[in-house]
């Protein structure tokens, strides 16, 4: 019986060689001066899926992700609507003091 590290050397060789043709095969395609269409990377496509079709399977729960979620999602609408009622309350104020600049007002 064959010992495990001719095994080994097998497999890594076999491995080597199917990268090699994968690779000789796109690039082959890249430099087609007659291609019509788009090549698909399979490294590429292998990278894209992970990035985005596997993300639900890999999450975790944790205190950080949830800290993170509620940064992104709920800090910028409150912080923005109380910038923005702070604004309007300003402007409003400076209207009916007389004090603002209204140059290119569109009502009232």
């Amino acid at each position: 019986s064959p010992s495990l590290s001719h095994l080994v050397s097998h497999l890594v060789s076999q491995s080597l060689s199917q990268s090699l043709s994968s690779k000789r095969s796109y690039l082959g395609q890249l430099n087609d001066p007659h291609r019509v269409g788009l090549i698909d990377d399979p490294a590429m496509v292998r990278w894209q899926y992970a990035r985005t079709h596997n993300v639900y399977p890999n999450f975790r729960p944790t205190a950080k992700t949830s800290l993170l979620g509620l940064l992104m999602s709920v800090v910028p609408i409150v912080g923005l609507t109380v910038f923005f009622y702070r604004d309007r309350k300003k402007t409003v104020a400076a209207i009916e003091s007389g004090s603002a600049d209204r140059t290119f007002k569109m009502y009232g």
